[in-house]
């Protein structure tokens, strides 16, 4: 059994889409924060093995991940070598004080043998960087696997074998929703890998917005315009107002503070290494993403 391994959080400028208001809408970037979000980097990562040489062994962390003191997920590895008729192997997230994970479907399990056996696992929802986990998306309170398998009784005749993944061996999020005394807050975990030879869950970060936020302002429409895109040596940010923008990385840290007018404002000698980055509109909260070749 693991406890949580706390480091200290660390403040960090990351981009992000979205702007205080006083609606109930929220939601979250993926692998993004914004300065007013609360961020814990774990270092060294957490992880969790299932793997040894005698059955039913369960190992997982508790998670607070809005920061205030509460355990708000429970992630556990579980694995059942099964006697010698099978393996089982599970990998889910468990929600606390009626918190909530995203899914993506609900899987079913079946027995060729026996028509009345039937076993449903939720699945949870897998966010690529920088995908946007809203609040429309499908939530429940209630247990989400990452990933299982079941092999029961297959080789004595008459099992079952079961299996469906959502989260695998490359970087992915999974999407959570905090419940406070006066809020609702949405957060990611950064999950590096789910499943392997000893049966791994590792763990790299996590995130959560601290604030209510507004649906309607997400989907505005930026007030700038970058071209070409992408861009060279040079480009031009066609603004509609007089702001300030912030260049960010895909690491999310501030790399220049760019002044623009209305009109058509000419960037030179920025000196940017090949990749992606975002302009961040202050005013708005509006990015737009810039590829650099």
């Amino acid at each position: 059994m693991k406890l949580i391994r706390s480091t200290s959080p660390k403040s960090f400028f990351f981009v992000i889409i979205l702007i205080t208001s006083q609606s109930f809408s929220q939601s979250i970037t993926a692998g993004i924060t914004d300065v007013d979000d609360y961020y814990h980097s774990l270092d060294p990562d957490i992880v969790l093995s299932s793997y040894v040489s005698v059955n039913d062994l369960t190992d997982h962390v508790l998670l607070d991940v809005n920061g205030d003191g509460i355990h708000d997920f429970n992630i556990t590895t579980y694995h059942d070598n099964n006697g010698q008729w099978g393996m089982i192997n599970h990998y889910y997230i468990e929600p606390l004080m009626n918190n909530e994970i995203a899914i993506s479907h609900i899987d079913s399990c079946t027995a060729p043998s026996d028509s009345n056996f039937l076993k449903l696992w939720p699945m949870t929802k897998s966010y690529a960087y920088g995908e946007t986990i809203l609040i429309n998306d499908d939530w429940i309170d209630s247990t989400a696997h990452l990933r299982y398998f079941e092999m029961v009784g297959w080789f004595g005749g008459g099992g079952y074998i079961c299996d469906d993944a959502t989260f695998g061996d490359s970087t992915s999020f999974a999407g959570v929703k905090v419940h406070t005394a006066t809020d609702t807050l949405y957060g990611w975990i950064r999950f590096k890998k789910i499943g392997g030879s000893l049966f791994e869950i590792v763990i790299d970060d996590y995130a959560c917005n601290t604030y209510t936020v507004s649906l309607d302002e997400i989907n505005q429409k930026p007030t700038t315009h970058v071209f070409p895109n992408p861009i060279n040596k040079g480009f031009t940010i066609s603004s509609t107002t007089e702001e300030n923008l912030l260049l960010i990385d895909l690491k999310g840290q501030v790399l220049k503070t760019i002044p623009v007018h209305s009109g058509e404002n000419n960037i030179k000698n920025l000196n940017l290494a090949p990749g992606v980055y975002f302009l961040k509109s202050k005013t708005t909260g509006s990015t737009e993403k810039i590829i650099k070749n």
